[in-house]
């Protein structure tokens, strides 16, 4: 973890801060600059490190794989920093990727900590905008269109990080204020500009039996990832594809 960063990371997310590391740090695994990533056949031998002789037909789900444990490593540090008023630079030019020997992405190295914000960010899309604006975007465009992956099925990998490390961060009462900046940033339809917002409500919460005949939440994503074309993998436990949720969901 990068020393300036310890104070965000009290606890329970003391692991996310190890997500986010000093370029110069030393790591034992391969370090790939970002845009090297997103060009044609960047990907290629991380997909293929993390699913051996996949057919071709299922390289649109190892692609959804992939981009989770990507979403997962960068979403929830950032995400808790800028909750707590803290801007880390995350733009893809200078950051690099540790991919381990699994093919999967182990952390992110950053060209500095970042700082707190200048001024209190004016509503969700300005205290997001370095995450959503100046990492995600880019990287979702770049693989929709190298992998033909749906933008909109690595939006939804994206958001349900969000929305995960957001309730984490709500439940243990950490920075009320960029906690509500997050959940308006989920639920707005549109951004500023008119313009769809891709991380627009991207799981939901149904009541159901919880099999003891009372009701319970279950939740669930709006959209499928799509990991059940792979042959190992079946539905996940919250696929919007289910009728109810698995026994233990």
């Amino acid at each position: 973890m990068i020393p300036a960063l310890e104070p965000l990371f009290p606890g329970e997310f003391a692991a996310y801060g190890e997500w986010l590391v000093a370029a110069e740090a030393p790591d034992s695994d391969v370090t790939v600059p970002v845009p090297a990533l997103l060009e044609a056949g960047g990907l290629e031998p991380y997909l293929e490190r993390m699913h051996p002789g996949f057919v071709p037909s299922a390289r649109r789900a190892v692609v959804s794989q992939w981009s989770k444990f990507y979403f997962a490593r960068l979403i929830l540090p950032v995400a808790t920093a800028a909750v707590q008023g803290w801007r880390v630079p995350v733009p893809p030019e200078p950051v690099g990727v540790a991919v381990g020997t699994g093919g999967d992405v182990q952390a992110f190295h950053l060209p500095g900590p970042g700082g707190p914000f200048e001024a209190t960010p004016d509503g969700p899309f300005e205290r997001f905008a370095h995450l959503l604006d100046d990492h995600l975007s880019p990287v979702v465009t770049a693989l929709a269109r190298h992998e033909r992956l749906s933008a909109r099925v690595l939006w939804s990998n994206a958001g349900n990080y969000l929305e995960f490390v957001i309730g984490r961060l709500a439940e243990a009462g950490l920075s009320p204020g960029g906690v509500d900046d997050a959940y308006a940033l989920l639920a707005a339809s549109r951004r500023p500009d008119g313009t769809r917002n891709p991380l627009h409500q991207p799981v939901r919460y149904l009541d159901v039996p919880d099999g003891e005949g009372g009701r319970r939440s279950w939740r669930q994503r709006r959209m499928c990832c799509i990991r059940d074309l792979l042959p190992e993998y079946g539905l996940c436990g919250n696929c919007p594809r289910l009728a109810a949720p698995p026994p233990g969901e």
